[in-house]
């Protein structure tokens, strides 16, 4: 996801070779995902969506929006563990304009 991420504020470059993350890549339509629980795509999402397009959805926006995320070279498993898990929360922090120009 984070080759995919739009974390580009002028322009986007064209990247080459990036791997297919689409469900529609892997052969899978949206009312087939509908049908299935979201637990199967994260085992932390049992109870959160109604299925598993909803979580994939979720997902996408996690790790392809305005912020990049790449974790998988941290060698400790419990840690790598929290923060995916971190990452993937739906509880969010919402931040004003103002104090977002005050972090940059």
């Amino acid at each position: 996801g984070h080759l995919t991420a739009d974390i580009y504020p002028v322009y986007r470059p064209e990247r080459k070779n990036v791997p297919k993350l689409t469900h529609q890549d892997f052969g899978l339509s949206k009312e087939t995902l509908e049908k299935l629980p979201a637990v199967i795509v994260s085992d932390h999402f049992d109870g959160e969506f109604n299925n598993a397009y909803e979580a994939i959805e979720y997902m996408t926006s996690c790790y392809q929006g305005p912020i990049a995320f790449e974790y998988t070279h941290i060698n400790n498993n419990e840690e790598r563990v929290w923060l995916k898990r971190y990452i993937e929360s739906t509880h969010t922090i919402e931040i004003s304009k103002e104090e977002k120009i005050e972090l940059l």
